[in-house]
């Protein structure tokens, strides 16, 4: 079987799907300074890239007045990642595959991923995470479950890399 790792950075609360796709990290804006934050969640996702075939990182959305740091964690965690195979996804990409629509909220996020992932959790979070997994899954071929021909079509926008 494939191996994906599906990634949902952000300062206050990263997701990470590890490819065992039941063990889920996430993070707190309580989990120290940001920059020691910021490393620690690099350091999560290198020390398990290397079991990955590929890591699918949701696209940053920079509207926020926090659009620095969270340059600077994308920028960390793609340095740790140097030569590894990632594929970087926008969050309307993730929703659509989830559930159809590209503008779904947080609770349709996790309603989706209870309902088709089996997820047990309510943290928005790590259901992004495990939909970013997912939609790694089915980029390979290997999709975690059967969606609808809508929900697919976010997949045709993607290119996944050499």
């Amino acid at each position: 079987m494939t191996h994906v790792i599906g990634v949902d950075l952000s300062y206050t609360a990263t997701g990470i799907a590890w490819p065992d796709g039941q063990d889920i990290f996430c993070t707190s804006d309580q989990d120290g300074e940001p920059y020691e934050r910021a490393s620690t969640i690099a350091e999560h996702v290198g020390h398990y890239a290397d079991q990955a075939d590929i890591i699918v990182i949701e696209a940053g959305v920079y509207l926020s007045h926090s659009a620095f740091m969270l340059g600077q964690l994308h920028g960390l965690v793609y340095n740790r990642l140097h030569g590894q195979r990632v594929l970087k996804v926008p969050p309307s990409n993730v929703k659509q595959y989830a559930t159809g629509g590209g503008r779904a909220g947080k609770t349709e996020m996790i309603v989706a991923a209870r309902e088709v992932l089996g997820y047990r959790g309510l943290d928005d979070n790590e259901a992004d995470a495990l939909w970013i997994r997912a939609l790694g899954h089915a980029m390979l071929g290997e999709p975690l479950a059967d969606m609808p021909p809508r929900n697919r079509k976010a997949l045709a926008k993607l290119e996944l890399p050499a």
